[in-house]
């Protein structure tokens, strides 16, 4: 699923058009990236919690010339699924066993995501 995908999906379940969809697709990112940005986690229970880890710097080769670099110490995005997330999923997966539909499955997280946000809020 792209991001195209997930506004659809959006639109499809919250009853918005694309465009209304495509800007609160947006603006949850946007919120996240912001918050990520200055060192908050984002916690929304049930679906996971996004946070930011300290990579500290290393040593790797360059695999074409095997030469020794220095890997400068950096921050990652890090993100943790919840355990609504994962029951989810594993639900999924068993549904995909018995050869559903893979889209129904992504509207599921899709809408999973969207009441996620809405209790959040």
């Amino acid at each position: 699923m792209n991001k195209n995908d997930l506004i659809a999906a959006v639109a499809d379940i919250s009853g918005l058009g694309k465009s209304e969809a495509g800007k609160s697709v947006d603006a949850v990112l946007e919120a996240v990236s912001g918050a990520l940005s200055g060192g908050d986690e984002v916690r929304l229970v049930g679906f996971g919690t996004f946070s930011v880890a300290d990579r500290k710097a290393s040593e790797g080769r360059n695999p074409r010339t095997g030469e020794t670099i220095k890997i400068p110490a950096s921050k990652q995005p890090k993100f943790k699924a919840g355990k609504a997330l994962k029951d989810s999923v594993n639900k999924s997966h068993t549904l995909l066993r018995t050869k559903m539909n893979a889209r129904f499955n992504y509207l599921n997280l899709a809408s999973f995501f969207l009441l996620t946000i809405a209790s959040v809020g």
